[in-house]
């Protein structure tokens, strides 16, 4: 199966790190690119992304299996775990098999 640019973008040993196209690695790094921006950013695609990725007014995690149902086809997203630490932290564990 063909390989493409793995995300964030890095270069090991002066080669591009790449992922295999419908691998469980792609869909992950495909879910976390759409839960970091914001609707609108993208002017190309202004539905992708979520309202609020920096979860400042509330993270909606219905949001995010939402989107990711329209911008992730064929791969099943389900959050696990929706939790605030101490610090206000939120930490959200979403489980991912494409």
């Amino acid at each position: 199966m063909a390989d493409t640019l793995a995300w964030p973008v890095r270069v090991v040993d002066g080669a591009f790190v790449m992922v295999e196209v419908g691998s469980e690695e792609e869909a992950r790094q495909n879910v976390a690119v759409l839960a970091a921006t914001r609707q609108g950013e993208r002017i190309p695609a202004p539905g992708y992304g979520i309202p609020d990725p920096t979860g400042i007014r509330e993270f909606d995690t219905a949001e995010l299996t939402s989107a990711a149902a329209r911008f992730v086809p064929g791969v099943p997203v389900r959050v696990v775990e929706d939790r605030a630490d101490d610090t206000g932290t939120l930490t959200i564990t979403v489980d991912v098999n494409p």
